[in-house]
């Protein structure tokens, strides 16, 4: 009786798996271009508008590693509140929900606070001329303004006529005549268009 083996070759062939290499993410049309104003205060809130392409809904941002509250979100534009922080350089982080972030390095500066307000006479008749002047960090918004205001009074109801924008000055001086009416009044330096005051100097008008 013969024995017949049977010799089974098997073939071993590519089966069609491919080797997927995973790449971090990407989002090239998120750019970060310019941050203004470009300095805040250190012990204080600042508005400020970053600048650039590709932002997202959801963007995140961050101003030397502390998250900044986004107040608007356009494509172009962020408006963001940088808080209080050590004063020194610092970057800007934007952030798509995608979790790209693009960084531009030492955009904002925090100013340690060397706001100096100061009305003269500080004592003035009702009508009489009264000037404040001040002197305050370089590099400040143009839309930095100066008030008046009745001491008990917010911000946001500073007296008809009598405040003025800096136009970034870090120095100058501004005269008007004193209220009508008697009582405690402040002058108020208040940050890039808002109501965040860093500095205040107290008036008493007199009949």
């Amino acid at each position: 009786m013969k024995t017949i083996v049977l010799l089974l070759v098997v073939v071993a062939g590519s089966v069609g798996c491919s080797k997927n290499t995973l790449l971090p993410p990407t989002d090239p049309s998120l750019t970060v271009s310019s941050v203004s104003p470009n300095a805040g205060l250190a012990d204080g809130d600042t508005a400020v508008v970053v600048a650039g392409t590709g932002f997202r809904a959801g963007a995140t941002v961050t101003i030397g590693g502390a998250p900044a509250f986004v107040t608007s979100n356009s494509v172009s534009g962020l408006g963001v509140i940088a808080h209080a922080h050590a004063p020194g350089l610092a970057d800007v982080v934007v952030t798509n929900p995608n979790g790209v972030p693009v960084t531009l390095t030492g955009a904002f500066t925090y100013q340690a606070t060397v706001y100096v307000l100061t009305a003269s006479p500080d004592v003035v008749t009702a009508g009489a001329p009264l000037t404040v002047s001040w002197l305050v960090p370089s590099g400040r918004s143009a839309s930095d303004w100066i008030g008046l205001f009745r001491a008990d009074t917010a911000s946001t109801s500073y007296e008809d006529g009598w405040w003025q924008y800096t136009n970034g000055a870090p120095s100058g001086a501004l005269t008007i005549n004193a209220p009508l009416q008697a009582g405690s009044y402040e002058f108020r330096y208040l940050l890039n268009d808002g109501y965040v005051d860093a500095a205040r100097s107290t008036v008493t008008v007199t009949q």
